[in-house]
């Protein structure tokens, strides 16, 4: 090279590499793994839900004249933590395009006992009637005693507020009362009434926007006690959380996978769940987190994916005659680890995660074709998103880089 005043020249094949490596900065290219799988379809035959669960509605009914309710707009005008937008966060680290970010409070940030698992907002919701005027983007956080959270955070103010899941039930008094839902929650989706949450090796639970407890107006709640939950001496507990959202259904698959590996033929995991709204009718994507011995070997163990049928009209899976649930179509996941998933206008989109220290990758694919994929951040997890917007939200796990985000689908 030359150098001539402040201008630095190359010959020609340095500008070419100069070049080429300034558009490989700017512009990310979607790689492709040497070993990619495509989308290949796989037998629906394992993908089959039956309802359980059925007394719930009736033991949430039962807390409705216990308890105070409130409806999801009050929640987030009372809303008691304050999340950091447009924050640095180390989860971001190689990572382009993005377009929105929030970071949790410092509490929330840093604790190693509630981890954030799942995404949605009210971009799935989408029925204002339903909720309210304000907008919302929904996490789950599982504990490995106290169950699921779920915290309400508004993009408007940046608020947000933390609302414990329980499963009602009626006591050895003959009481109604409440116990913490201890699953992974690794996926939910806000549909019409309901939040379905994935239940690792059963299906979902389904929870019930209209039957949201707050403890702190209620005479007989108390929000002080961390370490109760339900009702004792006829005072009700949520492990110190003001407000508790009772389950009301579940759907569940009639095997279940017992073992640490994911079955390649056997009964489906429910790792992760998204919406897809541009099919008729809408439907729910669900999938498996698989971590195979050798996982660049073994394409039939990275796990799968499949579409259910939903009824816009109820809110609730879409049932065939004999009242069961079965998927429309289902396909083997191109990559391990696999933490979220959702379809849009026929794309498929799959979040993968690698660890605590590297990146993440969000691949793009049609079914049979080959996935070409983008930078995630560091421990990514449930895909969300929102129509509105146009965006693709995610999510990171590990205490010091949790952040929410979004990028262009």
């Amino acid at each position: 090279m030359v150098q001539r005043g402040k201008r630095i020249w190359f010959d020609l094949p340095g500008v070419l590499t100069a070049v080429l490596l300034t558009v490989s900065f700017l512009f990310p290219v979607q790689s492709v793994y040497a070993t990619e799988e495509p989308m290949a379809p796989v037998s629906t035959a394992p993908f089959v839900l039956q309802r359980t669960n059925t007394h719930l509605p009736g033991e949430a009914a039962k807390l409705d004249g216990q308890l105070s309710k409130s409806g999801i707009q009050k929640l987030l005008d009372e809303a008691n933590r304050t999340a950091i937008p447009d924050c640095n966060s180390a989860a971001l680290t190689n990572v382009s395009g993005v377009i929105d970010r929030w970071c949790f409070n410092s509490g929330d940030n840093n604790t190693e006992e509630w981890y954030p698992q799942g995404i949605t907002g009210t971009g799935d919701a989408q029925d204002d009637d339903l909720w309210g005027s304000k907008r919302a983007i929904l996490v789950s956080w599982y504990h490995k005693s106290k169950g699921v959270r779920v915290s309400f955070l508004d993009p408007a103010t940046g608020k947000y507020r933390h609302v414990l899941l329980v499963e009602p039930y009626t006591n050895s008094y003959g009481n109604p009362s409440y116990r913490a839902v201890k699953i992974h929650a690794g996926g939910i989706v806000w549909y019409g009434n309901y939040l379905y949450v994935v239940d690792t090796t059963k299906g979902f639970r389904v929870f019930d926007m209209r039957y949201v407890f707050d403890l702190g107006a209620s005479s007989n709640g108390n929000t002080s006690n961390k370490d109760l939950i339900g009702r004792h001496n006829g005072i009700y507990y949520g492990h110190g959380y003001r407000y508790v959202m009772a389950q009301v259904g579940a759907w569940t698959v009639p095997g279940q996978q017992t073992g640490s590996s994911c079955e390649p033929d056997g009964p489906p995991r429910f790792s992760f769940v998204g919406l897809d709204r541009s099919t008729v009718p809408d439907s729910l994507i669900t999938g498996e987190y698989c971590n195979p011995p050798n996982p660049e070997n073994d394409p039939a163990l990275y796990g799968r994916m499949a579409r259910w049928p939903l009824d816009a009209s109820t809110g609730e899976l879409k049932t065939s005659a004999d009242g069961r649930v079965y998927a429309s179509e289902a396909y083997r996941v191109p990559k391990a680890h696999a933490q979220g998933a959702l379809a849009l206008n026929g794309t498929w989109y799959l979040m993968t995660s690698a660890g605590s220290t590297n990146n993440g990758k969000l691949y793009k694919s049609k079914p049979g074709g080959t996935p070409t994929y983008r930078t995630a951040g560091i421990g990514p997890e449930d895909l969300y998103y929102w129509p509105a917007k146009n965006e693709l939200w995610t999510l990171t796990e590990y205490p010091g880089k949790r952040v929410l985000y979004s990028v262009r689908p």
